[in-house]
């Protein structure tokens, strides 16, 4: 299907989109290892979600992409990117490691453009949101960049990823912007009537 590789995972409650940027606090003796192995390597690192305590077989893979406030004892924390959709075929423990490896498969689905309709909502959406402000162009004209400025909850926006991509992801996200809409004029009208009474 396509590709597969191995590379250390770090489970987590987090589910991001490719080009989302997130902070990491590393204070686990195995993760500490895990960071240090992967800056040494200059590899990436999988991260399986982790939904109501069950770790899930899909999640991200990401890059390193700055390292502060370490101290003596190791502890850190890091600005991780998001490279790719994944799913997680394995996971496994090494004698030789504290933290777990896994076998993933790479879903490349970095390129997907979001459509006429969905651009149209997204902007309307945005609009409403920031109370007039234009939003700023999207730079890549990537679904997923489109996506991240939402700021979907991590267990809402895995609900939205399916192997049908991009097909089933814009549907949901157009359902989901055309509910937001819904909800905010309804919000905005009730301001309205509260201010004329």
């Amino acid at each position: 299907m396509n590709d597969i590789q191995t590379y250390p995972i770090f489970p987590l409650s987090v589910f991001a989109f490719p080009g989302e940027e997130f902070e990491l606090h590393i204070f686990e003796e195995r993760y500490k290892h895990l960071v240090n192995d992967v800056m040494e390597s200059h590899q990436m690192f999988g991260i399986p979600y982790v939904l109501n305590g069950e770790t899930q077989d899909r999640g991200c893979l990401v890059r390193i992409e700055t390292v502060k406030n370490q101290t003596d004892n190791g502890e850190m924390d890091i600005v991780v990117k998001v490279v790719e959709l994944v799913n997680f075929l394995t996971r496994s423990s090494s004698p030789s490691k504290l933290y777990m490896e896994g076998n993933v498969e790479l879903l490349h689905f970095e390129d997907t453009k979001p459509g006429p309709r969905l651009l149209l909502l997204y902007h309307r959406f945005m609009l409403m949101r920031d109370e007039g402000k234009e939003p700023e162009p999207l730079v890549s004209n990537n679904i997923f960049e489109l996506a991240a400025r939402l700021k979907i909850p991590s267990n809402q926006k895995f609900s939205f990823i399916d192997d049908q991509l991009p097909e089933y992801f814009e549907r949901n996200l157009t359902n989901f912007l055309t509910l937001q809409i819904q909800i905010e004029s309804m919000t905005q009208e009730m301001g309205s009537r509260f201010v004329l009474n």
